[in-house]
């Protein structure tokens, strides 16, 4: 079976985002130096100007997809989630200083949404 959603209106869907990300650079030694922050994201449920909703599904489960469905018309597609905070921190190495050849060594980790 095949299922298609059209619409003769033309669809304006607003999707907003908000990060924050305050961070800090510390030279450790004059050829390190260490940045570490804590970002805050916010992925606010899309919602449509105009025309159709963004359609949300339920049943989903990746052992079963026969389950799956489309959820009434409004249901959102995903709870907005306000406490998305993730560390960040990363260092820098200077390894060569000379003129001719300039070299860095990088690393990093972090938690991202």
């Amino acid at each position: 079976m095949l299922s298609f959603i059209t619409s003769s209106l033309p669809a304006t869907w607003l999707f907003r985002n908000l990060g924050v990300l305050p961070k800090i650079h510390w030279r450790v030694m004059p050829r390190l130096t260490m940045t570490y922050g804590l970002r805050w994201d916010v992925d606010v449920v899309p919602s449509s100007l105009r025309g159709p909703h963004v359609n949300a599904v339920t049943g989903f489960d990746l052992s079963d997809l026969s389950s799956l469905a489309l959820a009434p018309s409004g249901t959102p597609p995903y709870k907005t989630r306000w406490g998305n905070v993730a560390p960040r921190i990363g260092v820098a190495y200077q390894v060569s200083k000379s003129q001719n050849w300039q070299s860095v060594l990088r690393g990093g980790f972090g938690v991202f949404f």
